[in-house]
């Protein structure tokens, strides 16, 4: 992983990380992204665009329902 002047996030799939078993991650440090060629970088490197979400998700608490609206 690396940024570019622009402040752009690059990946490299080429070297990736082995998964085990004991990988998890919590729904909250997730975010939804796309990858892009970069054809101005190396091959191999792809550029990280995250997906801002425009939707409502409706929680439930135990006694009141509470809307957050996610921009």
């Amino acid at each position: 992983m690396k940024r570019d002047e622009y402040g752009f996030t690059l990946v490299n799939f080429n070297h990736m990380l082995p998964i085990s078993e004991d990988s998890f991650a919590f729904p909250i440090h997730i975010e939804q992204v796309f990858f892009s060629n970069d054809p101005v970088s190396e091959p191999g490197w792809k550029v990280v665009f995250k997906n801002e979400p425009h939707s409502r998700r409706v929680e439930y608490a135990k006694d009141k329902m509470v809307e957050v609206l996610l921009v």
